[in-house]
């Protein structure tokens, strides 16, 4: 029941986000979201990922942005990030990317304990 329910991995809401990463983001793990509340945008020469996170995440948790240009190798070095708003459970985060002249890159966000 792990790999399928309750594990940090799983998805029992079938909306392709793991438990882990839908506590972190302050979703309900057992109610499909349409949309999971991350927004990406071109700002300057930035790919700018805007999410929320919970402010409740424990120690134990790891939380970050990580970039490609080839969805095989995933790098964390040079994402930046700031807190554009705070509330109450919760903050707006920004995780921001240099795009150094590249013609494409990827952004993807990553929990764990």
């Amino acid at each position: 029941m792990e790999a399928s329910v309750w594990g940090d991995l799983a998805d029992p809401d079938g909306d392709g986000c793991g438990n882990l990463l839908e506590f972190v983001m302050q979703r309900d793990p057992n109610v499909a979201d349409a949309q999971l509340g991350l927004r990406c945008r071109l700002d300057g020469g930035d790919l700018v990922a805007t999410y929320r996170e919970t402010t409740a995440t424990s120690s134990g948790v790891t939380w970050l942005g990580e970039w490609s240009v080839d969805l095989g190798f995933w790098m964390e070095a040079g994402v930046r990030y700031e807190t554009v708003e705070t509330h109450s459970g919760y903050r707006v985060r920004e995780a921001r990317i240099s795009m150094n002249r590249e013609p494409q890159i990827f952004m993807r966000l990553t929990a764990w304990r």
